[in-house]
């Protein structure tokens, strides 16, 4: 088993193999990383535009607002 090991350490080609390896998964580790970090900024933004949507539908301006918006426009 020993023999095995240091063989590893020994040929070139395992080495490269190796060390490709570890920079592969340290690429993935930091994709993951950066994907739940995105996913994190776009949760707390969805948060914040579903609570700045419910405060618009308490203000008595955004009713009047709604109601010019599905108006249809009339032809000239």
């Amino acid at each position: 088993m020993l023999q095995g090991i240091l063989w590893l350490f020994d040929d070139p080609i395992a080495d490269l193999l190796l060390a490709g390896t570890f920079i592969l998964v340290a690429l993935q580790f930091r994709q993951l990383r950066l994907m739940q970090h995105r996913t994190d900024k776009l949760a707390s933004e969805v948060y914040e535009l579903k609570m700045l949507v419910r405060t618009m539908s308490y203000v008595p301006e955004a009713a009047s607002l709604k109601l010019a918006q599905t108006e249809p426009a009339l032809p000239t």
